[in-house]
């Protein structure tokens, strides 16, 4: 009797615990749209998806799960610290505390986080999978409205002027960004959702051109070699070749016959010709290193506190591994080099992984060359492509035996 209680009570819990974190992730899309809201309802869904993304998080920590969830431990105590650093660098006169930019940003991205974590245990992880696919459905319908919306217009195109940035249609398209990564990774290794993955993944690329982003580019190509390398399916190669054979023949035929498609092709070859080096990100990075003291860099600006940069205040640089400097100092790039060591441990046996283990190796990967162009606290809820990911490379072990005769574990 007593063990029947402890299963509905458990159910109930878990219950509870998705209903907190899918109202805080839908609170989260609204968000997306903020400047079409007013400043009161505005402000109450950054409260209520704070509360009860938070709430999620409290009670899957009294389930005492939370222990077997390595990477959950690991991200709880990254927060702490910086949110506490955050507090002592205001006392200390270092920075500028911002409290709306604590809430709207830096509070939300580690809430994201965390709840990418949850779904990286075990007993949760189908259903984040599937949450991903229904949130994939709901990025097809937000992606045809961007491309209804999208103001298309050749001049500007031309003179390499994005259309549409930070209008309508794309914060439509970043719906599509939320679980796109994760949603295509999982889809080519697995081959479950495959078409819905392909859908989305098409739509996310395609507002990526006409928005003339590079960084859709970069990660499907990420995503696509991991998978060459790394999976064990058959002709994997040869259907790859094919693949690419028939997207570059598409991509020259539309370059010939369409020229918004050919002059948006144009512009985008521009952008990635332009010196990395000499880009606003890293005049961020540049004044970052320069302006800022040695402990600084080494314990972090924490939550919630910024630095002034040319007339205001900085939430986020936009270089992930700086950001990371920024926010959490070196204990936040140990975080990340704890998990660059467990892919590289991971990968002398990857012959003995699983699919999924192999797609959270994938995105992972995608993760870490990413800290050198994205990856930053600006985009709040994309980290729920990759912390379910860091969960599963994080809490697998394998136990091999060694030339000497003695079991190991990695």
């Amino acid at each position: 009797m007593q063990r029947r209680l402890t299963i509905i009570l458990d159910k109930d819990s878990d219950s509870f615990i998705f209903f907190c974190f899918y109202l805080s992730i839908s609170l989260g899309f609204v968000l997306y749209f903020s400047i079409y809201l007013s400043a009161f309802f505005r402000v109450a869904c950054y409260l209520l998806s704070i509360i009860f993304g938070y709430l999620g998080v409290v009670v899957y920590l009294s389930k005492r799960r939370a222990n077997q969830n390595p990477g959950f431990i690991i991200w709880l105590v990254l927060f702490l610290y910086m949110f506490v650093i955050g507090i002592l660098n205001n006392f200390w006169g270092v920075g500028k505390y911002n409290i709306s930019n604590l809430i709207s940003q830096d509070l939300r991205y580690c809430m994201y986080a965390l709840i990418g974590y949850f779904f990286a245990d075990e007993k949760y992880f189908e259903k984040y999978v599937n949450f991903c696919s229904f949130i994939g459905k709901i990025g097809i319908i937000a992606g045809i409205i961007a491309l209804s919306t999208y103001g298309f217009d050749l001049e500007k195109v031309l003179r390499g002027t994005r259309v549409g940035v930070w209008e309508f249609s794309y914060y439509c398209w970043w719906i599509l960004g939320t679980v796109t990564l994760f949603l295509f990774s999982y889809a080519l290794f697995t081959k479950k959702h495959l078409t819905l993955s392909i859908i989305v993944h098409s739509l996310y690329l395609v507002l990526g051109l006409l928005f003339l982003k590079r960084t859709p580019v970069v990660e499907t190509a990420i995503i696509y070699i991991c998978y060459v390398v790394l999976s064990r399916k058959k002709n994997r190669l040869l259907k790859s070749l094919v693949v690419l054979t028939f997207l570059l023949i598409t991509i020259w035929y539309l370059s010939t016959q369409l020229s918004y498609f050919s002059a948006l092709l144009t512009s985008l070859s521009a952008r990635f010709d332009q010196n990395y080096y000499e880009s606003s990100r890293m005049n961020e990075v540049d004044f970052f290193i320069n302006n800022t003291s040695t402990i600084s860099k080494v314990i972090g600006y924490g939550l919630g506190n910024e630095i002034f940069y040319f007339g205001e205040y900085k939430n986020a640089i936009h270089v992930g591994f700086f950001d990371a400097l920024y926010k959490g100092g070196i204990f936040f790039i140990a975080y990340y080099v704890h998990l660059l060591s467990k892919i590289i441990k991971l990968l002398r046996f990857r012959i003995t992984l699983t699919q999924r283990e192999l797609c959270a190796i994938t995105i992972s990967i995608l993760a870490l060359v990413s800290l050198t162009f994205g990856m930053c606290f600006t985009y709040s809820m994309v980290i729920l492509n990759f912390t379910p990911c860091f969960g599963i490379v994080l809490s697998v072990s394998k136990n091999i035996v060694s030339s000497d005769g003695n079991t190991k574990e990695y």
